[in-house]
């Protein structure tokens, strides 16, 4: 297997999904990202396991052998020191309608939602400490 661990990151890029694929007789990682509002997708391979395979060729090999929908425009293409990423884009306008992550709520809504969420963790706290209580006592009796 090679270095997925080890697959740069882009600080612009909010990867959406990770997964281990096989294209062809190859493995690779399936990435689902957004960018500036863009969405994408990428197969990720180690550069060692497909050197002597040209752009063409891998290209043409994902298209074979994906069942997914591929866009019509064409896939960039990206080497890097240890992999290569063949990146496939959805239109914007078509993202920007599947991923919209404005935060829609008003002032009072986030303030009542955060309001909420530290009575929550105040409780749980709450508990977990009684808890931990319990467990020192059981402890000291035994």
């Amino acid at each position: 297997m090679t270095s997925f661990m080890e697959i740069p990151e882009d600080p612009d890029t909010h990867t959406l999904f990770r997964h281990p694929i096989k294209v062809g007789p190859y493995e690779a990682m399936w990435d689902i990202w957004n960018w500036e509002g863009i969405q994408g997708w990428s197969f990720i391979f180690d550069l060692k396991d497909i050197t002597p395979l040209s752009d063409e060729t891998l290209i043409s090999l994902i298209r074979d052998t994906q069942a997914h929908e591929l866009t019509q425009s064409p896939p960039t293409v990206k080497r890097s020191k240890d992999h290569v990423f063949i990146n496939f884009c959805s239109e914007q306008s078509e993202t920007r309608s599947r991923f919209d992550w404005t935060d829609r709520r008003t002032p009072e809504q986030k303030a009542s939602a955060q309001l909420a969420m530290c009575e929550y963790l105040k409780e749980h706290n709450r508990q977990e400490i009684e808890r931990a209580r319990q467990i020192g006592l059981n402890a000291q009796n035994s």
